[in-house]
């Protein structure tokens, strides 16, 4: 028997059950421990696949005892299906003992037709008399954003641009020009050798004067 600092093993696997086995002749099996079961799984052999297969189940009691009631009563009992086929089944602790939490499920599931956010936007979309109102984008914002100021909206004035989208297009216009400026040198080097070349010639020109007279 377990401690009182120790947990309990409350999962056990029934192995070697014929493939042929449903779930439902299986648990009619068992129905006198059904009421210990707090959780219990049932796996049926894919009798499609060639070989020899089993089906299996996992169950898990309310206690120890109820346990050892079970695998007393089941542990090596034989199956006989309708082929004549002998399956003699063991009972064990299952490896891992935790089991499913149950799942609860979203609380506001179909209640959407008495929610009142969705009444008030029934109520907005339809006039007084059910008929279907246009509405445009400007009014649809001061429905849906009762407080929102009317600075708010400059951005729809400006086509969407902030003052930061503003300054980082700038940034990105000056960098184009840079950049094109710098492609405009690369692509004329002959313009500055040209200069120097003029420069020269004229500097040359002027020296052999001043030799001649001498």
């Amino acid at each position: 028997m377990a401690t009182s600092s120790q947990k309990i093993k409350s999962k056990i696997v029934v192995r070697y059950l014929p493939p042929s086995l449903t779930e439902e002749t299986f648990l009619k099996t068992i129905s006198a421990h059904l009421p210990n079961v707090t959780w219990k799984t049932y796996l049926k052999d894919n009798l499609s696949v060639k070989g020899k297969k089993f089906s299996i189940a996992y169950l898990n009691f309310k206690t120890e005892e109820s346990v050892l009631n079970f695998a007393k009563e089941f542990d090596g009992h034989v199956f006989v299906d309708s082929s004549g086929n002998h399956y003699r089944i063991s009972v064990d602790f299952a490896l891992y003992q935790s089991i499913p939490i149950n799942s609860t499920f979203f609380k506001r599931t179909n209640q959407i037709e008495n929610d009142p956010d969705y009444l008030n936007f029934l109520s907005i979309i339809n006039d007084g008399d059910g008929n279907q109102c246009v509405k445009t984008e400007q009014e649809l914002l001061d429905i849906l954003n009762p407080n929102l100021q009317p600075e708010s909206n400059s951005l729809h004035a400006n086509n969407g641009k902030t003052p930061l989208l503003e300054y980082l297009e700038q940034k990105r216009q000056e960098k184009a020009e840079l950049f094109m400026n710098q492609n405009s040198v690369v692509k004329n080097p002959t313009k500055g050798k040209s200069k120097r070349r003029k420069l020269l010639k004229s500097s040359g020109d002027n020296s052999l004067q001043s030799q001649s007279q001498t």
